[in-house]
């Protein structure tokens, strides 16, 4: 499976609790290419979660295991 320079980067950035509006502002790109990379992500890594492409990504050594802001659990909905 390979990714997209761009995928890497965001893949890179899916553990912290940035959401994809604040990931486009780090990468200078649209929420809307994030979120098209984001799609593209999840059916390479075959998850439909933003947790769950992170733990395969961890398996599969595209990110560290542990790292300072990482998300460990997935995030609490707290708008409800």
């Amino acid at each position: 499976m390979t990714f997209t320079h761009r995928e890497r980067t965001i893949v890179e950035l899916l553990p912290t609790h940035l959401n994809y509006g604040q990931i486009g502002d780090e990468l200078y790109v649209s929420v809307n290419t994030v979120k098209s990379n984001v799609k593209s992500i999840y059916r390479k890594l075959g998850v439909s979660s933003r947790y769950e492409a992170v733990a395969a990504a961890r398996q599969l050594g595209l990110i560290n295991g542990h790292t300072s802001g990482v998300m460990e659990s997935p995030p609490v909905d707290r708008t409800s």
